[in-house]
């Protein structure tokens, strides 16, 4: 199958290579070994019961965390070594998250803003770190 140079293109640029990722804590305990995938456009859901192991590789592919072993490419990237390379472009928000109970939303939004130095839909600068 010949494939278009446009089509070549794209997947290159939306490629994520997780390649034996692995994590280990303390007293020699795995949360995670030698995790691979491969993964071009589309989307991707993790689905298990709790403690699956579902969190781990969702920590390490959001830059959370560091693997213990193996690399993550996102676009050819380490993102080890250049987290800010993925971490642009994803959205991640895991099941327990920190919110100010006391905020409504837009308030809290205006918090979020000014904490990460966000620039407005209109081009405004919204706050500063």
């Amino acid at each position: 199958m010949k494939r278009s140079r446009a089509t070549f293109k794209r997947d290159t640029l939306l490629n994520l290579s997780i390649q034996s990722v692995s994590k280990c804590y303390r007293g020699n305990v795995w949360a995670l070994r030698g995790f691979s995938l491969e993964l071009g456009p589309g989307v991707l859901s993790l689905l298990g019961p709790n403690g699956a192991g579902k969190t781990i590789p969702m920590s390490i592919l959001a830059t959370i965390t560091r693997a213990s072993e193996g690399t993550v490419r996102w676009k050819g990237v380490d993102v080890a070594a250049d987290p800010d390379a993925l971490r642009a472009i994803l959205g991640y928000l895991p099941q327990d998250f920190g919110v100010y109970v006391n905020l409504n939303a837009v308030e809290f939004l205006g918090r979020v803003n000014t904490n990460h130095a966000i620039i407005g839909v209109n081009g405004d600068y919204c706050g500063a770190v």
